[in-house]
């Protein structure tokens, strides 16, 4: 193992990243209430917005809502593994396997989260003409599959650099 690294850069995004998943998990926090909301206030600022819309739209909501929710864990999920990769960066010992693992894992993430994106498209197709001021936000986009592919090339350097410094150190 190498000499732990003083590096203010991955100080920086350690904090950034904690700070990251604080934000997620509030989200994913306040994302509960408003389920709870949602079914608890059928006379409230939502009942206003569906009075013309089928009954059924509430249902198109909750599942909307419930998939975003499901993103954010996804996100919440992504952003553990990459504080993991930094702290082994910061321990100076980066080219380990469970690396390579930790980039595997959030390439599935990001196409996850990408997908979960896509199953949301026939809901807001349901409720796009019921809501004209109510914006439902479909998250896919080409360059979270970018992400994901440039993720699992980086998963196999890392284990290609963890065999050779394996190599390395039985030579040596």
């Amino acid at each position: 193992m190498s000499k732990p690294l003083n590096d203010p850069l991955l100080t920086t995004g350690k904090v950034v990243l904690q700070i990251a998943a604080a934000g997620i998990a509030i989200t994913i926090a306040v994302a509960f209430y408003g389920f709870v909301a949602l079914f608890t206030d059928p006379e409230g600022n939502l009942a206003r917005i569906f009075a013309k819309a089928p009954p059924e739209a509430w249902w198109w909501l909750f599942g909307i809502s419930l998939l975003d929710t499901l993103v954010l864990g996804l996100c919440l999920l992504f952003v553990f593994q990459l504080v993991q990769i930094v702290d082994s960066v910061g321990d100076g010992d980066p080219f380990v396997p469970q690396n390579a693992g930790r980039l595997d894992r959030m390439a599935w993430l990001a196409l996850a989260m990408q997908a979960v994106s896509l199953a949301k498209l026939p809901l807001a197709a349901l409720l796009e003409p019921h809501l004209k001021d109510f914006p439902l936000g479909i998250d896919f986009s080409l360059w979270g599959i970018v992400l994901a592919l440039t993720l699992f090339i980086l998963a196999r350097v890392f284990r290609k650099g963890a065999e050779m410094k394996a190599d390395l150190e039985g030579t040596v």
